[in-house]
């Protein structure tokens, strides 16, 4: 698995990423924007929702409301997920969470 997140390989590490997100931001909603599947590779656009109420690598909960997009790639092999490249906008939810200021914010 490769993703901008700290987690195990394989499917152990796909659902700790899932539950640390779950636990940081309430009503995470996640949508797909767009999905392709070409040969044995699928590859989603996807915007989440929710709201930081819990700890999120080492940021406690700002109450705040976030939205981030990203894009993830998956290899397929009897069906099944073997390989993951994911990638999101983790400096513009840095910036939602007033961790990052924004450009044009900085002082």
């Amino acid at each position: 698995m490769h993703v901008p997140l700290p987690a195990s390989p394989g499917v152990e590490g796909i659902n700790e990423v899932i539950t640390a997100c779950r636990a940081a931001f309430e009503h995470l909603n996640v949508t797909v924007e767009d999905m392709i599947a070409e040969g044995n590779t699928v590859a989603a656009r996807f915007t989440a929702r929710g709201v930081h109420k819990g700890n999120f690598m080492d940021l406690p909960a700002t109450g705040k409301p976030i939205t981030m997009t990203g894009i993830e790639i998956f290899r397929i092999k009897d069906g099944k997920i073997v390989e993951l490249w994911g990638e999101a906008n983790l400096l513009g939810l840095m910036q939602q969470l007033g961790i990052v200021p924004e450009p044009g914010n900085e002082g």
